[in-house]
């Protein structure tokens, strides 16, 4: 199941435009934040009952991930955020939204769409500006299977508190 999570991840991220260490990749506006400042490790450390580490950029500018500690029921994992502008953001959205496919399943109240895709376990926002941001849980009970119970639900608060920062 990590690997397969793992290798989701590695075609949202490529989709995107962000897997090259150090590409440049424009985030917009100069007031705009870093990926790495939308969530706090003690929103995410509350939200999913896990030590989150310190958030690390080195995939590149629009890109930022935090690790989660093990705890007696739950294995380690990890919180990403992605964030984009202008075309790359609608793109980035179309395509999260083509790969989800049947799985995109609609988030009210939260920029101007929301999709959630549980198969990956991935939030995606096109905010205003157009802005995406992407947040995706990587969470596995103590057997090291996908968590997945709640996990919408704890993405679209933490998403809610990402945009909030936009």
């Amino acid at each position: 199941m990590r690997r397969r999570a793992a290798r989701l991840t590695a075609v949202m991220v490529a989709a995107l435009g962000v897997g090259a260490v150090g590409a440049s990749v424009p985030v917009g506006a100069g007031d705009l934040p870093r990926p790495c400042d939308l969530l706090t490790r003690r929103q995410l450390t509350k939200a999913f009952g896990q030590p989150a580490g310190k958030p690390d950029d080195s995939l590149g500018p629009a890109f930022c991930q935090w690790t989660l500690a093990a705890t007696p029921t739950r294995a380690p994992g990890q919180v990403n955020v992605v964030l984009e502008t202008g075309a790359r953001a609608k793109g980035g959205y179309a395509t999260g939204e083509r790969l989800a496919g049947t799985q995109a399943e609609p988030i009210a109240d939260l920029g101007k769409k929301a999709f959630f895709a549980a198969d990956t376990g991935t939030l995606f926002v096109l905010a205003a500006g157009p802005t995406l941001f992407y947040v995706q849980g990587n969470v596995y009970d103590a057997a090291a299977n996908r968590a997945t119970d709640g996990l919408k639900d704890t993405l679209t608060a933490l998403a809610a508190k990402a945009e909030a920062r936009l």
